[in-house]
């Protein structure tokens, strides 16, 4: 399992290709990360930073942990 800071380095193509329900995420916060032309190259802080979401990380790492208990259970 990623470290929050982990999450935060990885990509938003690559967050959302490896755990698919972080685009519910990032719809829900109202940003447009999925189909976003440059979501291969901009990291999950990247994200943060330009939309203005400091939690967005730590929003993506919640949901990621909760994910990840799902499958292992």
């Amino acid at each position: 399992m990623p470290t929050a800071e982990e999450i935060s380095r990885m990509t938003v193509q690559d967050v959302m290709a490896r755990w698919p329900a972080t685009v519910q995420l990032f719809q829900q916060l109202h940003i447009v990360c999925p189909g976003c032309p440059i979501s291969p190259f901009c990291t999950v802080q990247d994200a943060a930073v330009l939309h203005r979401l400091e939690s967005l990380s730590l929003s993506v790492y919640q949901l990621v942990s909760q994910l990840t208990e799902r499958l292992t259970d």
